[in-house]
């Protein structure tokens, strides 16, 4: 055995770095002098371990287990994003609006539902008015009254529609105005 120090099995001499710890004594325990030691060799087959990454450290750096989250060396990544519960209000804002919608549609006349007259009322309504001495024209005989070519007419304020009728046995036109949106109208004079 060589007396320059500890070798590897390979028979070379392993670098030295940094403070390395005394080595045990090899022989039986002999007391000598206070203060004094005897010297410091390996016993015999001890190897030192190699050398670490750093001075005087000894083989792979340890990872000691610690809180949660990436060990050491990785990055943290953005906290978690707060997820915002927009589902039931937006439900319940499409919810308001749809039951708006339908009580308009069928409350207010006009909006998604036409109000229309029965055109047989009406040209029953404009032989009375024709033929009525006290608050209408007072026409005599009045027969064959067709208004709006049949067809049910649309309530509006301020539309007109036309009717014929033969009066005393000659044809003539009437004009019917709507009044309002709730279905009132005027009959023109005969022309």
């Amino acid at each position: 055995m060589n007396d320059a120090g500890p070798q590897w099995p390979d028979g070379s001499v392993p670098p030295t770095q940094g403070w390395q710890p005394p080595l045990p004594p090899t022989g039986p325990y002999q007391p000598g002098p206070p203060g004094q030691h005897p010297p410091a060799q390996p016993p015999p087959g001890y190897y030192p371990p190699p050398p670490g990454p750093y001075p005087g450290t000894y083989g792979q750096p340890q990872w000691q287990p610690g809180g949660y989250g990436p060990p050491p060396g990785f990055p943290m990544g953005p906290p978690p994003r707060r997820r915002r519960r927009t589902g039931p209000i937006v439900t319940a804002v499409v919810a308001a609006a749809l039951i708006a919608v339908g009580i308009m549609a069928f409350w207010a006349p006009g909006f998604l539902r036409t109000e229309q007259l029965d055109i047989n009322a009406v040209q029953d309504g404009v032989r009375h008015v024709l033929t009525d001495t006290a608050g209408g024209y007072g026409a005599g005989e009045v027969t064959d009254v067709r208004c709006n070519n049949g067809a049910n007419p649309t309530i509006e304020s301020g539309a007109t529609f036309g009717c014929e009728a033969t009066i005393n046995g000659t044809p003539r036109q009437v004009e019917v105005t709507f009044a309002d949106d709730r279905g009132t109208y005027w009959v023109g004079a005969p022309t």
